[in-house]
C-alpha cells in the first residue's frame, strides 16, 4: 500500500515503456499500468490495422492501372467531353482530369452514324388513281327557305254560284275571324257545323228568319233533327263529301228550296271549311219566300 502511494504518474509513452520492459525479478506485464487495457489486445489490432493499410494500398495501385489502361482505351476526342487530358495521374491515385472548358451539352450533337437515314425531304404524292380533295366545299345557304305557312282553308271574296246570282258577296276569310257576337249581326243566316252534322254556332239571323230559338238548335243534328228534308245527295251528300276532303273540295255552292207550310224559300247555301279544323261553315243567303 505504502509504495503504491509513492508512485508517481507518468506519461503515455512512458507508460508504455515502462509497460512493455520486464521488472526486476518478475515476468513481462500484460496490463497498461495506466489505463488498464489489455497490451496483447491492443498489440493484436495494429497488426490488423497494419495488413488493413498494406491491403488498402495494393488495392489503390490496382484501381490506378485499371484507370490507367481505359484512359488509354478511350478516343482521342469525346462528343460530349471533348478532347481527353494527357495528364496522367501520379502512381497509387484515381484521377480523371478533363479540360475545365468542356460543356456537357455541345452546341453541337455529333452526326448520325452512317447507316441512318433522314427523313424525305417531301413526301411521295398519292397515286394517280386517287381522288383529290374538293378545292372548295359547297358552302350551306345564308338563309333556308321558311317553312310553309299552315294550311287554313279559307274562301276570300266567294261571289260563287247562287250567291253571286243573289246579289251577295261573302268573305269567308273574314267570317273566319268574327267573333260569336259579330257572327250574329251578319246580314244572312249562319250555321257552324262539325264533321258529323251538329250544329255549334247558330246565329241570331238564322235564328229570326226561320222562328228557331237557339237553345233548341245548338248541338243536334242539323240534317236528322233540324231539318229532315235536306237529307238529301243534293245537300247532305255535298257536306259528306267537303267533310271528308276539306283540302281538295274546299267549297261546295248550290241552290234549294225550304218548303215550309206558309210557303217556300228559295235560299243559296254555300259550304266551306271553317278556321278551327273539323268546323264547317254554311251560309245562307234568302232568296225569295213564295207564298203556296
Amino acid at each position: 500500500m505504502i509504495a503504491s502511494s509513492t508512485r508517481r504518474t507518468l506519461p503515455p509513452g512512458e507508460l508504455w515503456a515502462s509497460a512493455t520492459l520486464p521488472s526486476a525479478g518478475s515476468s513481462r506485464s500484460s496490463v497498461c499500468p495506466g489505463c488498464g487495457h489489455d497490451l496483447e489486445a491492443v498489440e493484436s489490432l495494429r497488426a490488423e490495422r497494419d495488413r488493413l493499410e498494406d491491403e488498402n494500398r495494393a488495392l489503390r495501385a490496382e484501381l490506378s492501372r485499371a484507370a490507367q489502361a481505359l484512359h488509354h482505351a478511350l478516343p482521342a476526342a469525346d462528343p460530349v467531353l471533348g478532347p481527353r487530358s494527357e495528364e496522367r495521374a501520379p502512381t497509387g491515385a484515381v484521377s480523371a482530369t478533363f479540360p475545365l472548358s468542356a460543356s456537357p451539352h455541345p452546341a453541337a450533337h455529333a452526326a448520325p452514324p452512317a447507316g441512318y437515314s433522314a427523313p424525305p425531304a417531301a413526301y411521295p404524292a398519292p397515286p394517280a388513281g386517287y381522288p383529290a380533295p374538293p378545292a372548295a366545299y359547297a358552302v350551306p345557304p345564308a338563309a333556308y327557305p321558311a317553312p310553309p305557312a299552315p294550311f287554313t282553308p279559307a274562301i276570300t271574296a266567294l261571289p260563287l254560284g247562287a250567291v253571286a246570282a243573289a246579289g251577295q258577296g261573302i268573305d269567308f276569310g273574314a267570317v273566319s275571324r268574327l267573333s260569336p257576337e259579330e257572327l250574329d249581326r251578319l246580314p244572312y243566316g249562319l250555321i257552324t257545323l262539325d264533321a258529323q252534322g251538329r250544329v255549334i254556332h247558330y246565329n241570331d239571323t238564322e235564328s229570326r228568319l226561320v222562328g228557331l230559338p237557339k237553345e233548341r238548335v245548338i248541338g243536334r243534328s242539323f240534317f236528322t233533327e233540324i231539318a229532315p228534308c235536306t237529307r238529301v245527295r243534293e245537300f247532305e251528300g255535298r257536306f259528306l263529301e267537303l267533310a271528308r276532303d276539306p283540302v281538295r273540295v274546299r267549297v261546295q255552292s248550290f241552290d234549294f228550296i225550304f218548303r215550309f207550310a206558309r210557303g217556300e224559300q228559295h235560299v243559296s247555301i254555300v259550304l266551306t271549311p271553317a278556321r278551327t279544323r273539323g268546323q264547317f261553315h254554311m251560309a245562307l243567303v234568302r232568296r225569295a219566300i213564295l207564298a203556296t
